[in-house]
């Protein structure tokens, strides 16, 4: 019995000691946060939007200024399931059964539903919020204006004071610069596959330059 009792306490610490080799990179901290007085930020403790902040009404006037020819470019990518995706992530969209459901009532009514399966970061255009980076340091998770997710206002069914909601309430309105890689290659840009320079999908800095030269639109 008191055999046993040993290996069940063996077992019980090298579990411990397995956890804590395993878990050690969560534990180490980084206290420049702190050190370095990243809080609070240039418009207060208070603040909830970050840059955001520099849309100001003049701003938003003179960007309107810039507008020539009054073309739209749709700035977002369709989500679809051969959208290029951050690591093993994925969008898969179904509908469940043609029709859904029914048929109902006396006009015979049938319907169509969806169903997705995906992770919402980083698949297609991404838009990134306070609380989407943070450092641990010792006094917790530290992410932006000194919030910490720890905080009893931030939670899994939103992230409270670090949502990006208070970014859209501002919203950009700037100048921006429309890089043509379709007609740089002569054709649309196939799906990337790797990360590589080699890729044709991918798109280089030696592309982007060269673009920039074409537009005519040097310097930025």
């Amino acid at each position: 019995m008191k055999n046993i009792n040993k290996l069940v306490w063996v077992s019980l610490l090298s579990s411990i000691g397995l956890w804590a080799i395993t878990t050690g990179s969560v534990l180490a901290v980084n206290d420049e946060p702190h050190a370095d007085g990243w809080a609070p930020s240039e418009w207060g403790p208070d603040d909830k939007a970050g840059a955001v902040n520099r849309t100001t009404p003049a701003m938003v006037l003179k960007a309107v200024k810039l507008v020539k020819r009054g073309k739209v470019a749709t700035l977002g990518k369709v989500y679809q399931q051969d959208a290029p995706a951050f690591g093993s992530r994925g969008w898969r969209l179904t509908i469940p059964g043609l029709p859904t459901g029914g048929p109902f009532g006396d006009q015979a009514l049938v319907y169509n539903d969806e169903y997705l399966s995906t992770e919402i970061g980083q698949i297609g255009t991404q838009f990134d919020g306070p609380g989407h980076i943070g450092v641990i340091t010792s006094k917790g998770m530290f992410f932006y204006n000194g919030r910490y997710l720890e905080d009893p206002d931030v939670g899994t069914y939103g992230l409270g004071p670090l949502g990006v909601e208070h970014v859209a309430k501002i919203g950009f309105v700037c100048r921006g610069i429309l890089l043509d890689a379709v007609a740089l290659r002569g054709g649309p840009l196939p799906i990337p596959k790797e990360t590589s320079h080699s890729d044709p999908g991918i798109i280089t800095d030696d592309d982007i330059k060269e673009m920039i030269r074409r537009q005519g639109i040097d310097p930025i």
